[in-house]
């Protein structure tokens, strides 16, 4: 039989323990979230949890360039990267430094004072290299804020219109995952006022069917540990204390942007992973016809075609 004391210690026992655990945990919360969240390349909302506001969804782009043309070779390129905070929902490229919407539905008018404003000052110190307003030209990163940091259906029409621009308003293909937010009636005006045709890909089969997921999500997560670390041992050396901040994650963002150019330049990935997944075997004519690139192998082709993993 449990005594009221014996009952009473236990209580305080189960109390000085939380206290601990949450003591030794603080300071590993930020590093621990950006190891499980940072660039996760989100499939759909999982269900909304205190960890959100630690989540940075990136969403990586390539574009593949000439393929209609008759006297030119494709072109495989690596296109800007939006990273997506937790936050109130704001478009970092569409506030100017004077805080003063620049493009977007409120061009012209004053943005609220907290939008985004940690950010906006960051990047009127110049501590956000290749991010810039819309007016300025593309940006390398765009930022973008949502209540829970995932791709929602608000953040594909945006996206649609920023692919017509990357894209030269030339007609796409959008292969997008078979969340039912990439697919809403809202979302699919928004693709055909951008003329793009949006193409769902199967629960299970990302990693073959998407450039993504089946080229650069592993080599470019990768960075993250040693960006970190190299982070880390800054802040140690500077005496300061061992946690991330926005600039931190700016910079394990454009480390993931980084390795994905130079894999373009050094190994024509664009073009080699789209061949390697089954994209590009079979290109247009200008009569009409269609050239199987597995049995003419161009010379573009065969350079690209070798598998170095």
């Amino acid at each position: 039989m449990i005594t009221e004391c014996q009952k009473q210690q236990k209580q305080e026992g189960q109390k000085k323990r939380r206290l601990r655990g949450k003591q030794e945990t603080s300071v590993e919360t930020w590093e621990m979230h950006l190891q499980d969240h940072v660039s996760e390349i989100i499939k759909g909302p999982q269900g909304g949890s205190g960890s959100d506001k630690f989540r940075i969804t990136t969403i990586m782009c390539q574009r593949i360039r000439h393929w209609f043309s008759e006297d030119k070779d494709p072109v495989g390129e690596i296109m800007p990267t939006v990273a997506i905070f937790f936050g109130a929902e704001g478009y970092l490229e569409d506030i100017g430094d004077d805080g003063t919407f620049c493009s977007g539905p409120h061009e012209g008018s004053k943005a609220p004072v907290q939008l985004m404003h940690e950010w906006r000052n960051l990047r009127k110190q110049g501590l956000l290299p290749g991010c810039q307003v819309s007016t300025a030209g593309l940006s390398e990163i765009y930022i973008w804020q949502q209540e829970n940091a995932y791709s929602t259906g608000a953040n594909m029409q945006r996206f649609h219109s920023l692919l017509r621009l990357w894209c030269e308003r030339r007609p796409m293909l959008g292969i997008c995952d078979s969340w039912r937010g990439h697919f809403s009636a809202e979302v699919k005006q928004s693709a055909a006022a951008n003329n793009m045709i949006q193409v769902p890909v199967g629960k299970g089969t990302t990693m073959p069917a998407q450039l993504t997921d089946a080229e650069l999500a592993f080599p470019c997560k990768a960075t993250e540990a040693p960006t970190k670390a190299t982070i880390l041992r800054e802040k140690k050396q500077l005496g300061q204390k061992a946690s991330f901040n926005r600039v931190d994650m700016y910079r394990l963002v454009m480390a993931q942007h980084s390795k994905a150019k130079m894999m373009n330049e050094t190994d024509k990935v664009v073009l080699l992973g789209a061949r390697r997944i089954g994209l590009l075997a079979r290109r247009p004519t200008a009569d009409g016809d269609f050239q199987n690139l597995d049995e003419a192998m161009p010379s573009w082709s065969r350079a690209t075609w070798k598998d170095k993993r």
